[in-house]
């Protein structure tokens, strides 16, 4: 994902002033181009109670058609935040 030279700049700045928590890659079916695929990139700020979570969250959220496999996705979630967030 950080592999070329523009992501490298951007990179550097997340892990001087965040700490990666996470990354949720979105459900497929929401894109027509799998080029255009996106994902949601979890950071917490430096300071505060922010602190470098033990497990880091990475996952691909079900397809949205699937309800029960989504909504247990989302239970996943709710699991490590309680687990990992303060």
């Amino acid at each position: 994902m950080f592999e070329t030279k523009e992501t490298q700049g951007l990179l550097h700045v997340i892990q001087e002033q965040a700490y990666f928590q996470g990354m949720l890659n979105l459900p497929e079916d929401l894109f027509v181009d799998k080029n255009s695929e996106k994902a949601l990139l979890l950071l917490q700020k430096h300071g505060g109670k922010g602190q470098q979570v033990e497990q880091v969250l990475i996952g691909d959220f079900p397809p949205l058609k699937n309800k029960e496999e989504f909504a247990h996705f989302l239970e996943r979630i709710d699991n490590w935040a309680d687990k990992n967030l303060d």
